[in-house]
């Protein structure tokens, strides 16, 4: 199966492509930022037919990263927003599509990949998450940003909870 995992930010969104196969670790097929557009089905469908290749399999799945908590804060309640709208319009879209959609929180990611959900120290937690991603996606680049990141392990946790429910099957 071919995940395509967003990590949706109100300005700018992480995306990557990675294929699940319970029998290997999950494999790195391409990754990238992307300007949010106004209409979330708009910035989904351009990754999708820029990346021609997803239309030759015919299982995909979206991975995307689900705002939460936070909202308490004034500050951050447009940004929270937006990113809310922007999670919300890919699912609905993906769902359209026919596609199987994945819903994580970040905590839960973190909580998958490095053992707890979170750091008392930002930077500590960031370390830990790429070391992790690193470690368990094949062909992944030297150098990406940290939107490319948290999609990809948000990429390697839909994968193996898509590998989780196979076994139940």
């Amino acid at each position: 199966m071919i995940i395509l995992a967003i990590d949706p930010g109100s300005k700018k969104s992480g995306w990557a492509i990675v294929r699940a196969d319970p029998n290997v670790r999950t494999q790195y097929l391409a990754a990238g930022t992307m300007d949010n557009d106004p209409d979330a089905f708009f910035a989904l469908r351009k990754i999708a037919w820029e990346w021609r290749a997803l239309n030759q399999f015919a299982q995909v799945a979206l991975a995307v990263e689900m705002p939460e908590g936070m909202v308490y804060k004034p500050f951050l309640g447009p940004s929270l927003l937006q990113t809310t709208r922007v999670a919300g319009g890919m699912s609905w879209t993906a769902h359209g599509w026919g596609w199987k959609v994945i819903e994580l929180s970040a905590a839960k990611v973190r909580k998958a990949l490095v053992g707890k959900a979170s750091s008392p120290k930002k930077g500590v937690m960031d370390k830990l998450i790429t070391e992790a991603v690193a470690a368990n996606v094949d062909n992944m680049p030297k150098r990406s940003n940290v939107h490319c990141r948290d999609a990809l392990a948000l990429g390697i946790v839909a994968s193996w909870e898509l590998n989780k429910e196979r076994g139940a099957a």
